[in-house]
């Protein structure tokens, strides 16, 4: 898990983890399709089921034309527009040219971006953005910015190997076979996924500059994310049908003609065959032909995953019953050895040397995970700066699936923290389900795992940034994983996600204002700069860093003086409630708040909202409607009140939504939308229902209490309620103390309320039993044009008693009856 900060005074980005054999297999020509269909299909694009059961009806699709990659032909081209309710597609800048570093390279017909930091020298391509193009770039990051990382000479694939380009797929299958791009468009669905791919030495050069470590040294740019098309992994492999029992991984391999054989790594199939995984065999990139570095013609995607197990130039995938065994050997002055046995670049242990993990092969099996964060500004902070704010912004991620639920920012060396805003853009693709012909099914309505990375923006006042000597970012998963303070220090330098820290430098004017100066911690390859630089030529120890007067080394702090307690108890009160008591208690009256202070609620009275929370331990999304219970003018915050079923006998989970809202903290987010419902009460005897405006006079109420259209409080109304109202106990009867008050206030003639109960106590004084038609036909007004009745509560009382019994007394169910 990363975060990483970057700072600019305004917001400059976008806002911005058994196969069955189908005989039809045997009839199926896999390699029918004629070469050029691949490069004009405008004609011929008609998708075909998948053998699967039952066959799926697919959207037709076509590859983008012409399928080469832009850089090679029309560089000018966009990518092909989306609707405007999801993040806007990046804004290209296709190279045109060889960069004079590639010339006398065997990349030397490759035209690729010159800005881009180069980490390896001229040869192989191995390069990151510079930190603020690539963050102002926004979500989703453009060709000639996204990270890359060879190990060798790309492929040359001209329009001839295109044709023939073929991915074999065999091994430990039922049907091996080999297929064009076309059979896979033809054959299986067509699918784009946003994905943020991400070197698992991102931020090494941190490492390096403690010890040199076998890797080069990334910055904090090795992160970047696009959207995907191809077809699902998953769906392959059902198709093939793997050996059952035998088979335990996918291998894939590449391409790439390396000293030591192709790149290879392996997946479990296990992971490989479920689609929640997101695995996609992909041939565009932002609606593109993909470029020659990022693996066209078709490459491997795995979301949640380091970048080194998507394989580029893809051409084999293996079936088998242990991992790969491929080798690359790279970096000429290095010579890393990573066994790709489903793992790629390793994160060794922390007392291992480099020099030993060189000449120790037996510690290259160690399994892995991911890493990641830029430098200097400048800020000028006038004498009066009261009320003027700096905004500090940066990206997070995390591996696996995992949200960032959390990132922290401190500005005096980590003793407190505080909340950032987090900006999450992949949410914006769960709204919709799009199809499109080149992009295929657009869609993660049904997937809550999060493959991309976030934004996040903290407000800073200039005078706190006067007093600061440094900004720390850190950021913590759903998993509870969260940044660590200090670094890991490993042989490959992998995984370096310590604190991302800046420090602050400021110089006075004579006005009494000050410059302040931002320095990150290093800058990627061999450009000098940044803090750590600096503090270990004078001999500082730059793994506990002091930043100024108001720094902290983080090992010795002066403790602050505490003020004297103060007693919030009565001491004439000794009782003591106990937790178990509170949460013994089935009311729950959760409050809100709002993203702003001065936020009007506007819910109108009758409407509600969608609660949507992620249930803590099991990460499952849970989504219920509830009525707020506070009034339509109120702002800054919703209240609502939630009933908690407990686990019992007939339900040993309790319920489901409730008992996720029971493991809520203040500090806590959870999603609201709305205003929903078809119902909505105006006072005064106005209403409407499924849009037309009706007077009515009296409303009857079935387990239904919102307070504000039971009744009002300004006196010039005279609407009436009859409430019929069921419960289990005299104890779950909620809102009861302000029920009769209310009818205390306005008197029997305006409100009735009518309780009932399945298990009274002794000297219960209303109904006993659940709701009966012969309750409703007492306690509820006489059928009328000018009268409604409100109902809440399960499908079998409001099928069988409800609407039934109210039918039987001459409600006209559908003109007068609404149920919530």
């Amino acid at each position: 898990m990363q975060s990483f900060l970057s700072q600019s005074p305004s917001l400059g980005h976008s806002e911005a983890p058994h196969a069955f054999v189908d005989s039809s297999f045997e009839d199926s020509s896999i390699s029918s399709v004629k070469p050029e269909d691949i490069y004009d299909n405008r004609s011929s694009s008609l998708a075909t089921s998948v053998s699967f059961e039952p066959p799926q009806v697919h959207h037709k699709t076509e590859f983008p034309q012409p399928f080469l990659p832009p850089s090679e032909c029309q560089p000018e081209r966009v990518c092909p527009p989306l609707p405007s309710f999801f993040p806007p597609v990046p804004i290209n800048g296709t190279p045109t040219s060889v960069a004079p570093a590639d010339i006398k390279t065997p990349d030397g017909w490759i035209k690729r971006n010159p800005d881009l930091v180069r980490l390896t020298g001229k040869h192989p391509f191995n390069t990151e953005a510079p930190l603020t193009p690539l963050f102002d770039a926004g979500f989703l990051t453009p060709a000639h910015l996204h990270v890359v990382r060879n190990h060798g000479a790309v492929p040359m694939v001209d329009k001839t190997r295109l044709r023939n380009w073929k991915i074999r797929v065999h091994g430990l299958v039922n049907h091996e076979c080999e297929f064009s791009l076309q059979d896979l468009k033809d054959k299986f669905q067509v699918v784009t996924l946003p994905v943020t791919i991400v070197c698992a030495g991102n931020r090494r050069k941190e490492q390096n500059m403690i010890r040199q470590s076998l890797g080069f040294s990334w910055g904090a740019a090795g992160v970047s994310t696009a959207l995907w098309t191809g077809v699902y992994l998953s769906d392959i492999l059902d198709y093939v049908k793997p050996i059952p029992r035998k088979a335990k991984y996918v291998i894939f391999e590449g391409a790439d003609d390396l000293p030591n054989g192709p790149y290879g790594t392996s997946q479990k199939i296990s992971l490989a065959s479920r689609r929640d995984q997101g695995m996609l065999i992909a041939w565009a990139m932002n609606g593109l032909p993909l470029e020659p570095d990022h693996g066209f013609p078709v490459r491997v995607v795995i979301p949640g995953q380091i970048g080194g197990r998507m394989v580029k130039w893809l051409t084999r995938i293996e079936i088998s019953d242990q991992e790969s065994q491929h080798y690359v050997f790279s970096e000429p002055s290095l010579v890393q050895i990573f066994n790709m046995a489903g793992i790629d670049n390793k994160v060794l242990p922390m007392q291992l040397s480099p020099e030993q993990a060189r000449s120790e092969e037996k510690w290259w099996y160690d399994p892995n995970a991911i890493v990641k964060p830029e430098h200097g500004s400048m800020l000028d902070i006038p004498s009066e700066a009261h009320t003027q704010f700096f905004t500090c912004r940066g990206y997070a991620y995390s591996g696996g699936g995992r949200r960032i639920t959390r990132v922290e920012i401190s500005l005096d060396g980590g003793n407190t923290w505080e909340l950032a805003d987090i900006e999450y853009p992949e949410d914006m693709y769960r709204q919709y389900c799009h199809e499109d012909p080149i992009y295929g099914t657009l869609d993660l309505t049904e997937r809550d795992t999060c493959f991309c990375w976030c934004f996040w923006r903290y407000e800073i006042p200039h005078w706190r940034l006067a007093d600061a000597s440094s900004i720390a970012v850190r950021a913590m998963d759903e998993g509870l994983s969260i940044q660590p303070r200090d670094m890991y220090l490993n042989a490959t330098s992998m995984m370096n996600n310590w604190w991302f820290r800046v420090s602050i430098s400021k110089s006075q004017y004579a006005d009494g204002g000050f410059q302040v100066r931002f320095e990150h911690p290093t800058l990627p390859a061999a450009r000098a700069g940044g803090w750590m630089e600096r503090m270990k030529a004078a001999g500082m120890d730059i793994l506990n860093p002091s930043f100024g007067d108001s720094g902290s080394s983080m090992l010795a702090k002066k403790t602050p003086t505490r003020a004297a307690e103060v007693s919030m108890k009565n001491p004439k009160v000794s009782r003591q409630i106990t937790v178990e008591e509170v949460k013994g208690q089935t009311r729950r009256n959760p409050g809100f708040s709002l993203s702003k202070a001065d936020e009007v609620l506007g819910l109108p009275i009758g409407q509600h909202v969608f609660i949507r929370l992620r249930k803590k331990g099991t990460g499952e999304m849970i989504q219920r409607a509830y009525t707020p219970i506070s009034k339509e003018d109120s702002s800054g915050v919703i209240d609502v009140l939630v009933k908690v079923y407990f686990p019992n006998v007939g339900y040993p989970d309790g319920g489901k939504m409730t008992m996720a809202m029971q493991e809520l903290f203040v500090g806590d987010e959870v999603e609201m939308k709305g205003p929903f419902g078809s119902f909505e009460w105006k006072g005064r005897g106005k209403a409407s229902w499924k849009g037309k405006e009706r007077t009515v006079k009296e409303v009857g109420m079935v387990n239904y209490a919102d307070l504000s259209s039971a009744g009002e409080n300004d006196g010039r109304s005279r609407d009436k309620a009859w409430i019929v109202y069921g419960n289990k106990t005299e104890e779950d009867i909620l809102l009861r103390d302000e029920l009769d008050e209310m009818c205390k206030m306005h008197g029997e003639e305006r409100i009735r309320v009518y309780y009932t109960v399945s298990n009274p106590k002794k000297g219960w004084a209303f109904g006993t039993g659940r709701i009966s038609r012969e309750m409703l036909k007492e306690h509820l007004p006489v059928a009328s044009c000018d009268r409604m009745v409100l109902a809440c509560g399960p499908e079998g009382m409001i099928s069988e008693v409800v609407r039934g019994g109210l039918a039987g007394l001459g409600w006209d169910i559908e003109e007068s009856v609404v149920v919530f």
